[in-house]
């Protein structure tokens, strides 16, 4: 584990991925109305991303292994994104973005137990920490309801295409084909979109469900900055599992991100500085001190 890149590599990370959130939910709330207009915006910014890793990809080395892990990784992505979305949109926003959150806690258990990662006393407590900060961080409505069984299933896929997916990148990242970051991420993405887009198809022939947002300039727009945000993110990400233990990132990154979001949603979206909110930054923060000490 490479200690000295921890914190750049953390900072990087952070803006990157709420650079991604801001124009992700800027873009969303102009182009879509539906879960099937979500399928659509989100495979369209999955092209994006791909293109990202276009020019690098010529001089990358590339292998028939990497593009099996990529395939791998697309079907995990796009079962995450259908299942996230469904979940949303069929019950409880606030847990659902919880127990998505929690999936990190697979990839830490699986790189402990399967690529002997270290995971001592005070990652533990770091991890507590994060956990806590998350729990602190969502808003949880008595009233709101939903399709349980629907929820149900969808949450739960959602946990377990999450957490698989971080994983497959970890040991994908470890792997001797890790040096392989443009080629994965490329084919990842682009098959992906692809999976999306025929997924839309399906949808279209055998129900008659079809978007009601239309391919324009605004869509497109969006998309392509998602896409900059994200596959620069994914560059930096895959880079970090490799170099970095998963107990140490994945914890240290979700409760950083949280605290940045939390104090860009207060100064830039006037969202209400809550005690639960700004008590979440602070046990955020002292989760990331707990994390430098244990490194």
């Amino acid at each position: 584990m490479n200690e000295q890149l921890f914190f750049p590599l953390l900072a990087v990370l952070c803006l990157l991925a709420c650079g991604k959130i801001i124009t992700q939910r800027i873009g969303a709330g102009r182009h879509t109305r539906t879960p099937i207009d979500s399928i659509l915006y989100i495979s369209v910014f999955f092209l994006f991303t791909s293109l990202a890793f276009l020019p690098p990809l010529f001089t990358a080395p590339l292998s028939g292994t990497v593009i099996a892990y990529a395939v791998g990784s697309a079907i995990l992505n796009l079962g995450f994104q259908v299942c996230y979305t469904v979940a949303l949109t069929s019950g409880p926003v606030g847990l659902t973005v919880l127990i998505s959150s929690l999936s990190m806690l697979v990839p830490i258990l699986g790189a402990t137990f399967f690529l002997g990662e270290s995971f001592g006393p005070l990652r533990i407590v770091g991890c507590a920490l994060t956990l806590v900060a998350l729990l602190l961080n969502t808003e949880f409505k008595k009233k709101e309801g939903g399709n349980s069984r629907k929820w149900g299933i969808a949450i739960t896929l959602t946990f377990l295409f999450n957490g698989a997916a971080s994983f497959w990148q970890k040991w994908f990242a470890v792997s001797p084909h890790g040096a392989s970051i443009a080629g994965y991420n490329f084919f990842s993405y682009f098959l992906a979109a692809l999976l999306g887009l025929l997924l839309l198809l399906v949808l279209w022939k055998a129900r008659g469900i079809t978007p009601s947002a239309r391919p324009s300039r605004g869509l497109f727009g969006w998309c392509a900055l998602v896409g900059l945000f994200l596959g620069s993110f994914q560059w930096f990400f895959t880079y970090s599992q490799r170099v970095l233990d998963a107990s140490l990132l994945l914890p240290t990154f979700n409760g950083a991100s949280t605290a940045l979001m939390t104090v860009i949603g207060i100064l830039f979206f006037r969202e209400r500085p809550t005690v639960r909110r700004i008590v979440s930054t602070v046990v955020g923060v002292a989760a990331i001190v707990v994390f430098g000490f244990a490194k």
